[in-house]
Parts: structure tokens; C-alpha cells; sequence
């Protein structure tokens, strides 16, 4: 681990544009040689060091060195534990994906790595957010741009030299903040400078399943969740007095699973020690966590006890207050909205307003009090942003949850169109959990599935098992160096399901653990595609989607309700689903539906 004090010292950077010197020429070596006149070294230092600044949910608006607070996530490849200075070391062989959820510190650990590759490598780190950068300019104009305003002024030709040569580690943050349709620019721009200057250290931020993710040019890390040593060793990050340490260690080793199972994240981690210095006691469980933290932020914008409302521009009370931001997030989430102009910010509060009936000219002055006192919405530039995704889509949940006579029409409304609101419904799960398996969960599987009149499941429906394959590829490999033949791999669902119930429990996905459907699915194609002589003849090399090689090992791609097709396969594998593989959505109704009726049960005491 990093130290502020005793590393990224000017003297790394001298000799750092020295090495760069030796190796240039011409005017190359001229332009280097000015990076060390009349104090510019210790200038570009300090400049290069500013990404360690970034502003927390628990500093509000002033700016924190991460290294006060960082804490280590460990990254998995496969099934190797890794640490963000290994990735550093990967990607100098192989461009790296850094992926992970909301929350899990992805920003955090890149910004970490530009500072680790300042001080401990060769190279110089150009750390560069996404979305901020104009899709008309070139990627390698980004880069020039971000040396010339740290102070290392060069021209085209110099900054080509520093790319071809491996004086640079490109660090970009941010790709699943790109909007949609400028995804697949960015995609080649990323491409054209890693296939172009090979010795340039590429790492990419992102969340999983965006269109870079299925880029086999990547290597895919990704951040791992936070378990019981990891939550001991972050709060002794965040606490500094021991004692308190030790009591909050020692209460969250006894706290129920509800608790200790939300904490996966960095994010979740200082939300969760902001509340507890707050209150002194342990949340209970997910959702009165996230309930309280609401009236902690408040509490500590001026220091009054939780159970007073403070006063506000709006004259809002705190529980107006709440539910008007509950309103906001969630008309910004409809409207699809993560960063919010001043105008569309108004005009969205105006409408958040009405909706639950609160005084609509008051807006401005209820922006005021989100932005000021909450601080949950901040102000980025020209633009308003949520201080994370996550409160956001909380907070919008939040809002569904409360409306008990409408609730039913957005769960309806979304059971076949559900893919933007998947955060909310993730949260929902869980805060409303009635209203969840009621007019979600239940219905979603009774489209899945074919349901008897005692909610029983009869069969897969033959049309949604096809749905799940034309969204998943069947993947075979073969190594000819070793003499052995084409075999099967695994299939892989590249895509959301469009059933939530079939996403959820059955889809394919990479690098998670197998559920009951997959396991048997798979086990069925490798018995059928065992013979390698067999399975060539259903190969066409036309219909491969994509094809790539690591050492000896050669990776055929193919689009797999078309393969199974061509394979006249796909009867014989939809007649092998059973009890077996249809485990896991069985035991999901049933624990759905008994739920419901302990509900119910509950009734009668009235």
C-alpha cells in the first residue's frame, strides 16, 4: 500500500523524463528536455498527484486524499485473488478490464493506480474520464490534451513516440457512463490506440455486461465483494480512534445476516460507519440502513439530533423532504437521467413535486436543500449528479415502495419491460417484499413457466427456453499444438433475459456460480458433443460469430440457438428440462409463495 508521504516524490518524475530523454531524438529530445527547466518537474508532480483528491460521501464537498480512506479490493481473474498492483503488472502483456458493480470502488482503484504507476513504474499515467471527453476528438488528442495541462506540453509527434515506446499507462474510467450510442465509437478508439501503439498499458473501467465487456482484446478482472476480514480491515481505514474500531468490529461480527450480507461494497461500507457514528447502534437490516441514512446526512449537515427537523430553504419537513427526493429519483430514473442539467433539473423537480402533492414553486428552493444539506445531489461542472448510482436508484425504489395503491400498476406495467429499472428492482427485493413477489416475481415465473391451478410448475415453456438461447452463445475450443480435438466449453448469455425470472435464476452467465438449469443444460450438450470427429461436421466456419486464440488454445464463438438448430438438438435438449434443472425456480416460487401467505396469515390476528 501506497504512502502520501513517502511516495510520488518530485525526484520519481525527474527520473522518470530523464529515462524518456535518453531514448529520444531530435526534436522529440528537445521538447523532453524542456519538462525540466525552471521548476516544471516538481509542477507536473503536484499536477499528476491531483487524482488522488476526489470527494466522499462522508466529506461531502470538500476533497480527501484516497489514500486517508482507500482500502485494497481484491480482484479476481478466474479463480485467482489478485490485487490492483497485479493488474498493473497484467496489462503490460494484455489491455485489462477493471469490472465492477455499483459501489465497488472502480473510480477508487483506477485513480490508486495512476498513482502506483507514477511512483513505481517508468511510465506516465494519463487518467481520463469517458464521459467527459468529446467523441469528435481523437483518443490520442485526449491524451495529448491531459500531458499539455499537467504540464507536459508536447506535440503529436512526441505524444505517438510516448505511446509506440511505453511511456504511457492510459487509464480510462468510467465506459458504462457513456451513453449508448457513442459506446461503439469509444470501443474503437480504445482499439485503434492499443492494436496501433502495443506498448501502451491500457486498463479500462467498467460496470459488467456493457458493450466493451464482450471485447476479447480485454482481459476481465473483476472486483471482488467484500467479505467478513475485508469489513474489519475497512473500518479500521475509516475509524481512527481504536477503541471505537474494536466496538463497531465487534458489534458487525454479531449483527444478523440482513446487515452483514448488504456490506459487499466500499460504498456500503462508509455509508454504513457514517450511520453507525451517527446513531451509535447497528442498523437492523438493508432497508432500515438505507432509511437512516437519509436523516444521518441530515444530521450531520448542522449537527442536530435525528428526531428534530432542522429547518430548510423549502420549509420542508424532513419527511416531506424524503419523500420529495424519493419523487425526484425516481422521475430523473425514468426519464433516464444520471447527469441533469439546470433547466432539465427544474423542470423535473416541478414535476417530482406535484407528483406527491408538495407546493411545485418551491422547487429551486428544494434543489437547494438536496444539493446543500443532503448532499446527495451535487453539482459537476454544468450539471447536477447524484453523488452514486446506487442513492439514486434507492431512493426511486423507495418511492415505488411507498405508493401502497399504485404499487401494483408499475410492477405490471414493467413484469416484460423491466431491463431499466433492474437497480430498483434489486433494491425492491428486499424493501418491498410483499409487493416484489406478489406482482413481480410470482407473475414473471407463471410467464416462464407453464403454473397448474395449485401453482405447481408443469414445464419449462419451450418459447422462453428459446428466448434464453437467442441471447447465449455456445463456446468450443480445441488445441491442435496437444492433438486435441474440438470439444464443448460452455454457454454464455451475452445479453439480458427478457423474462426477470429466467435472467435471474437461469440464465448462463460467466464467472457465476452454476444455478440448477445451467448445470443440467450444460451437462446435457457436453454428452451429446463428446466425439470431436462428431461435433466438426456441425461446425460451420461461416456461422462462427467470433474466433480468438490464447497460448494454443483456439476459441470458436457461436450464436447458440442457431448452432443447436443447424444441430437439430434443440427438441432433445428443451425435453431433458426437469425437476432437476428446474430446482432453483421451483424452490424460488415456492419460498415466493409461502411468503405471501405468511402475509396473508398475519391478516387474520385482526
Amino acid at each position: 500500500m501506497l504512502n502520501k508521504h513517502s511516495d510520488g516524490k518530485s525526484s520519481l518524475i525527474q527520473k522518470k523524463i530523464e529515462n524518456i530523454a535518453l531514448k529520444c531524438t531530435g526534436s522529440n529530445k528537445a521538447e523532453v528536455q524542456k519538462w525540466m527547466h525552471n521548476g516544471t518537474v516538481k509542477d507536473i508532480s503536484t499536477n499528476l498527484k491531483k487524482v488522488l483528491y476526489v470527494r466522499t460521501i462522508l466529506t461531502k464537498k470538500d476533497e480527501q486524499n484516497l489514500l486517508d480512506f482507500y482500502y485494497p479490493s481484491s480482484i479476481k481473474l478466474e479463480n485467482q485473488h489478485l490485487t490492483i498492483e497485479n493488474v498493473s503488472e497484467s496489462a503490460i502483456e494484455q489491455p485489462a478490464l477493471l469490472i465492477g458493480t455499483v459501489g465497488q470502488g472502480k473510480s477508487i482503484s483506477l485513480r490508486y493506480l495512476s498513482f502506483y504507476e507514477l511512483c513505481k513504474t517508468e511510465r506516465i499515467p494519463v487518467f481520463l474520464e469517458l464521459r467527459k471527453l468529446r467523441s469528435s476528438t481523437p483518443l490520442t488528442t485526449h491524451i495529448q490534451n491531459f500531458l499539455e495541462k499537467v504540464k507536459l506540453t508536447c506535440s503529436e509527434k512526441l505524444v505517438q513516440f510516448l505511446l509506440a515506446n511505453g511511456f504511457i499507462s492510459l487509464l480510462l474510467d468510467g465506459f458504462d457512463e457513456l451513453k449508448h450510442e457513442k459506446r461503439q465509437h469509444w470501443v474503437n478508439e480504445i482499439e485503434n490506440v492499443i492494436t496501433k501503439y502495443k506498448k501502451t498499458k491500457v486498463v479500462v473501467t467498467t460496470r459488467p455486461n456493457t458493450d466493451i465487456h464482450q471485447h476479447h482484446i480485454f482481459k476481465n478482472y473483476e472486483l471482488k465483494q467484500l467479505d467478513e476480514a475485508d469489513r474489519a480491515n475497512f473500518i479500521k481505514k475509516l475509524v481512527k480512534n481504536t477503541e471505537d474500531q474494536n466496538a463497531l468490529i465487534g458489534k458487525l461480527s454479531n449483527a444478523g445476516s440482513g446487515v452483514t450480507d448488504l456490506l459487499t461494497t466500499p460504498l456500503l461500507m462508509a455509508l454504513f460507519v457514517s450511520v453507525y457514528n451517527n446513531r451509535r447502534k447497528l442498523p437492523n437490516s438493508n432497508s432500515e440502513f438505507f432509511d437512516e441514512l437519509f436523516s444521518t446526512l441530515l444530521s450531520r449537515h448542522d449537527g442536530l439530533k435525528v428526531a428534530y427537523d432542522r429547518p430548510t430553504k423549502s420549509g420542508f419537513t424532513d419527511k416531506e423532504l424524503k419523500a420529495a427526493l424519493q419523487s425526484l429519483c425516481y422521475q430523473t430514473r425514468k426519464a433516464s437521467f444520471r447527469q441533469i442539467s439546470d433547466i432539465q433539473l427544474n423542470d423535473i423537480a416541478t414535476l417530482a413535486l406535484n407528483a406527491i402533492n408538495l407546493d411545485s414553486k418551491k422547487s429551486e428552493s428544494f434543489i437547494y436543500d438536496v444539493s446543500n444539506i443532503t448532499c446527495l445531489l451535487l453539482k459537476d461542472g454544468l450539471e447536477y449528479r447524484f453523488i452514486h448510482d446506487s442513492v439514486q436508484e434507492y431512493y426511486s425504489a423507495s418511492f415505488v415502495r411507498d405508493q401502497e395503491e399504485a404499487k401494483e400498476k408499475f410492477y405490471s406495467k414493467y413484469l416484460t419491460d423491466w431491463h431499466h429499472w433492474s437497480p430498483e428492482l434489486n433494491f425492491l427485493m428486499y424493501i418491498d417484499p410483499v409487493g416484489y413477489n406478489k406482482y413481480f416475481f410470482v407473475p414473471s415465473v407463471k410467464l416462464l413457466c407453464d403454473v397448474n391451478d395449485e401453482n405447481e410448475i408443469i414445464r419449462f415453456k419451450k418459447s422462453s427456453f428459446i428466448d434464453l438461447l437467442l441471447v447465449t452463445d455456445i463456446i468450443f475450443l480445441e488445441d491442435k499444438e496437444k492433438g486435441e480435438d474440438l470439444k464443448f466449453l460452455l454457454l454464455a448469455t451475452k445479453e439480458y433475459v427478457s423474462n426477470w425470472a429466467s435472467d435471474l435464476i437461469c440464465k448462463f452467465e460467466l464467472d457465476f456460480e452454476q444455478n440448477s438449469f445451467r448445470r443440467s443444460i450444460e451437462k446435457t450438450v457436453k454428452q451429446n458433443f463428446t466425439n470431436g470427429q462428431k461435433l466438426a461436421k456441425y461446425v460451420d466456419k461461416k456461422k462462427i460469430s467470433e474466433t480468438f486464440k490464447v497460448n494454443s488454445v483456439t476459441f470458436f464463438i457461436f450464436q447458440a440457438h442457431e448452432f443447436l438448430s443447424d444441430a437439430n438438438f434443440i427438441d432433445q435438449l428443451y425435453e431433458s428440462i426437469d425437476d432437476d434443472a428446474l430446482y432453483d425456480l421451483i424452490k424460488g416460487l415456492n419460498n415466493s409463495l409461502n411468503f405471501i401467505k405468511s402475509k396473508k396469515d398475519i391478516g387474520n390476528v385482526f
